[in-house]
């Protein structure tokens, strides 16, 4: 009997000695399929490692994710999708995903509609299928709550009044942080909890809390009113005997100085670090393929590649194998909407874009939930910004625990990390650069080898030069 050829993975990634012909024998196909799946035009020419659609399925599928202002998925939604000349509708499930539909060809123009607060349909994007999935994530600029409205009292005004004046935070130390959310839980969202209220006319109003997780809570309330003084500056360039300018103009390029952060509304507030979250890297660390980058064992990541997935992938605002992309591109020209292969859906949406502070901290809060650790190693903290998941190889700390507990003490304890960054990043070669004033090995050893696409070596010698201008 002969022995059965085992089914080939969709999408399939070619091994050396494949041919096409003999890849469409394999997975029941017509050359004349693959070249249509795949955009080949000479069927004699496939490269190694390239990644090859057997079906319409795996070629064309289109699936949508419906997240609100706090990035969590909107449930329920009515939707309508447009394609091929058909109108596709039905509501989101719990995790605000539509399942994934086929389109006719990689020519297909999807376009998402959704029912607005009026009952009325309105489109929210529009996109080509291209090739392989296409996932769109839309992301609305409301927080979703369900809830019934009243009607206003005769006389009371729409507009809310404070009736409360902001606590103070003190001169030093950390300020009360927020207790925990009260209210009821929305249907949306367990952690997003809603509470009928008056305003000072009757009016009726609807508060919104979020709880912040505990293990984060804890964190924050480490932080200690330590700033960074001249004579803490002298001693970190003493130390690693470099000049002190560049010490600033790289704290100047990477945070504009800025080390904390701080929260406030009518009630309480509290200081924690600048972050800036990076979502390829919460990828990596909670991948199949593992948190061990361009290694024998682990090597890819991406689409199509075997073992590459992470039980988070289905939320790409917080967990996908490219990370975001700046507001603005080399000719400081706006991304959004812009073609981007490496994106979620080919184009670039508000979802893929960094944001501010207050975005990086609602995505760390959701994959916190999801993976504490990987959640804080896959932030860049501080004045410094320095990776969460370089503490041990670069900063020289073994316990992860003991070093994010001190980037969320002072801004002297994030010098203190800065300055073993320095000296043992990339086996010292980083140290000897900053010692060197070897702009562009600064960059490149501090920011990667994709330093030039946002020209940190010109922008850390341009803030030097300032820096050394006025002393």
């Amino acid at each position: 009997m002969p022995e059965t050829t085992p089914a080939l993975p969709d999408p399939y990634r070619v091994q050396p000695g494949d041919t096409l012909g003999a890849i469409a024998r394999r997975s029941g196909r017509s050359v004349a399929d693959l070249q249509r799946f795949n955009a080949i035009e000479n069927p004699n020419r496939i490269e190694v490692g390239q990644t090859l659609y057997l079906s319409r399925e795996s070629a064309y599928s289109v699936s949508v994710l419906f997240l609100d202002a706090l990035r969590n998925p909107i449930e329920n939604l009515s939707y309508q999708l447009h394609l091929d000349g058909k109108i596709l509708q039905g509501v989101t499930d719990a995790t605000g995903a539509v399942l994934d539909k086929v389109t006719d060809s990689a020519q297909s123009r999807v376009e998402v509609w959704i029912r607005n607060s009026r009952q009325q349909w309105q489109q929210v994007t529009s996109t080509l299928s291209g090739y392989g999935h296409k996932l769109i994530t839309a992301v609305s600029g409301f927080i979703v709550i369900k809830g019934e409205t009243e009607r206003l009292p005769d006389g009371a005004t729409p507009k809310p009044m404070a009736t409360e004046k902001p606590s103070s935070s003190g001169k030093s130390g950390q300020a009360p942080l927020p207790k925990k959310a009260g209210g009821t839980p929305t249907k949306n969202n367990d952690d997003v909890k809603t509470k009928k209220k008056k305003g000072p006319k009757g009016q009726p109003l609807v508060a919104v809390n979020v709880d912040l997780p505990e293990g984060l809570l804890t964190l924050f309330q480490n932080y200690k009113a330590e700033k960074i003084t001249d004579e803490h500056w002298k001693d970190a360039a003493d130390y690693l005997k470099c000049e002190e300018a560049v010490l600033r103009a790289i704290a100047r390029v990477e945070s504009s100085g800025v080390a904390f952060w701080k929260f406030q509304d009518k009630t309480h507030s509290g200081i924690m670090p600048a972050i800036m979250y990076e979502r390829q890297y919460f990828h990596r660390l909670t991948c199949a393929n593992g948190p061990l980058m361009n290694t024998k064992k682990h090597t890819y990541h991406g689409k199509g590649v075997k073992g590459c997935l992470s039980p988070h992938d289905t939320i790409p605002d917080i967990c996908y194998p490219h990370g975001f992309v700046g507001r603005y591109g080399k000719g400081n020209q706006k991304t959004l909407g812009t073609a981007n292969a490496n994106m979620p859906d080919g184009k670039v949406e508000v979802s893929d874009q960094y944001g501010s502070y207050a975005t990086s901290y609602l995505r760390l809060i959701n994959a916190y939930r999801r993976n504490a650790e990987a959640a804080l190693k896959s932030c860049s903290w501080g004045m410094f910004q320095i990776m969460g998941d370089e503490h041990r190889a670069s900063c020289g700390v073994r316990d992860f625990k003991a070093w994010i507990e001190s980037m969320c003490t002072s801004e002297v304890a994030q010098l203190e990390q800065f300055r073993n960054f320095i000296e043992n990043k990339a086996n010292g070669k980083l140290h000897q650069a900053v010692k060197d004033k070897d702009w562009q090995n600064i960059a490149r050893y501090y920011n990667g080898p994709g330093y030039k696409q946002h020209n940190y070596d010109t922008r850390i010698q341009a803030a030097y030069e300032a820096i050394r201008a006025k002393s």
